[in-house]
């Protein structure tokens, strides 16, 4: 099953380590790691504005975004989408509020699984099960 639909963008790739650090300190102490801790997968760097995600390969996403006049991702999407459009598990623990939780859901969640299932994807994964999605929240935020 072919699940890589990133690419990581050259200004993401020229980030230093320490600038990795310092984004994800500064970002409520983001912590990345591997599920498999002998594993010597790299980690994957912070997309930090929505171009580095989504350009040029999914056009109507950020004509959403530019049309919703979001400036920039939280640190939750920042971090997560590239794990996300890499086709790799993700565990990702964000404060939610009303706001946090739309963007989180519609541009963290949304897209990736949405993009699988429009793209014709998942006609050619069967037998196996098509892509999903589990987002989890506090029932009021619903």
């Amino acid at each position: 099953m072919i699940k890589e639909f990133y690419t990581e963008h050259p200004e993401v790739s020229g980030m230093t380590e320490e600038e990795v650090q310092q984004f994800r300190a500064d970002n409520n102490c983001t912590v990345v790691s591997n599920f498999d801790e002998k594993s010597e997968a790299p980690l994957l760097k912070p997309c930090l504005e929505f171009r580095h995600a989504f350009e040029p390969n999914f056009p109507d996403i950020m004509a959403t975004i530019e049309q919703q006049g979001f400036q920039r991702p939280s640190p939750i999407q920042a971090q997560g989408w590239p794990y996300l459009l890499s086709g790799k598990d993700l565990i990702g623990i964000a404060q939610v509020s009303n706001a946090k939780f739309m963007s989180s859901y519609k541009f963290h969640f949304a897209p990736p699984s949405l993009q699988k299932f429009n793209c014709g994807i998942v006609g050619s994964l069967l037998p196996r099960a098509p892509p999903s999605t589990l987002v989890l929240c506090e029932c009021f935020q619903l």
